[in-house]
């Protein structure tokens, strides 16, 4: 919760979906399920384009842009 709002004391899950290229920068994100709260759910787009750069993927893997899909739980 070091990313949420002071006060903000909501439980949710939102599953989020985001594609990172080789040098580790977001290229996109958006909600794969809802945590049925907009704030939350934004609260974790922000989240995951905070956290860029992310570390390069390693040189054995060979794709241009890499996907993730994780579920973020606020609590």
């Amino acid at each position: 919760m070091a990313w949420a709002p002071r006060g903000l004391h909501k439980e949710g899950e939102a599953v989020v979906s985001f594609r990172i290229d080789r040098s580790g920068q977001v290229l996109d994100t958006r909600i794969m399920r809802s945590s049925g709260d907009v704030q939350l759910d934004r609260l974790a787009l922000r989240m995951v384009r905070q956290a860029a750069p992310f570390p390069p993927p390693d040189g054995a893997i060979s794709d241009e842009r890499l996907g993730f899909t994780i579920p973020i739980h606020f609590h």
